[in-house]
C-alpha cells in the first residue's frame, strides 16, 4: 500500500514538471516568434485598447472635468450678482484742487437684502457711495464696516430679492483649476475673464 502511493506521488509530479517545462518552451517560443504575428492584427488589437480607454466613462468625465466647454452658465449667474460701485471722496482742500474725487469699482452681492463685499480703497474717504446693479438699477451705499488691511469692506443697499453669490471654501481650490473673474474695470459693466489658479498661499 505505501509503494502504492510513493509511485502516485512521483507520476503526480512527475506530470506537473513536465507540463512546466511545455508552458516555458511555449513561452519561449512565442516571444522568438513575435515577428510572425500579422501586423494588421497587431494594428488592431492596439486600436481596441485606445478605444476602450479613450471612449471610457472614467475617461469621459475626467475630460468633461478638466476643461469646462465654456463659462456661459457660470457668467450669466456671476453677472447678476456683480455690481459697479462709484463714489465721492474727500480730498484735503487747497486753491488748485478740488474738494472731491471720483473713486470707482466692483462689488459682490452676498445676501438677497442688499449686502456687499467690495475693496476698502475703493470706498475709503467716501462721502457718498452711488451703487449699480446688473439691470441697471442705482442705490445710494452705506459702509457697514471696512478692514484697510485686508483692503476689505461691507457695504448695504436697501433693496430685497436680489441674485447673490455664496462663499466657497478657497483652501479646495487646486493649482491648475479653472476660475472666472467678473468686474468693472474702466467702468466697464460686467466684464468677464477666465484663467488657470497658477499658485497658492503668496501672501
Amino acid at each position: 500500500m505505501k509503494l502504492n502511493n510513493h509511485r502516485f506521488i512521483s507520476s503526480i509530479v512527475i506530470i506537473n514538471v513536465f507540463i512546466t517545462i511545455l508552458l516555458i518552451l511555449g513561452y519561449h517560443w512565442i516571444i522568438n516568434h513575435d515577428s510572425n504575428i500579422d501586423e494588421s492584427l497587431r494594428r488592431r488589437a492596439v486600436q481596441v485598447a485606445e478605444n476602450d480607454v479613450l471612449f471610457s466613462r472614467r475617461f469621459l468625465e475626467l475630460g468633461k472635468s478638466a476643461v469646462p466647454s465654456d463659462f456661459i452658465a457660470a457668467s450669466e449667474i456671476s453677472r447678476k450678482a456683480v455690481v459697479f460701485i462709484k463714489t465721492d471722496a474727500k480730498n484735503a482742500t487747497s486753491q488748485n484742487t478740488s474738494p472731491f474725487s471720483l473713486t470707482s469699482g466692483s462689488g459682490v452681492i452676498l445676501t438677497s437684502d442688499g449686502y456687499i463685499v467690495t475693496n476698502y480703497h475703493v470706498i475709503k474717504d467716501a462721502s457718498k457711495i452711488e451703487i449699480t446693479l446688473n439691470d441697471n438699477r442705482v442705490f445710494n451705499g452705506k459702509i457697514i464696516g471696512s478692514d484697510a488691511n485686508t483692503d476689505l469692506a461691507l457695504l448695504k443697499i436697501t433693496a430685497e430679492n436680489l441674485d447673490f453669490l455664496t462663499f466657497a471654501n478657497s483652501d479646495s481650490l487646486q493649482v491648475g483649476e479653472w476660475v472666472m473673474a467678473v468686474g468693472n474695470p474702466f467702468r466697464l459693466q460686467s466684464t468677464v475673464t477666465a484663467g488657470i489658479v497658477s499658485a497658492k498661499a503668496r501672501n
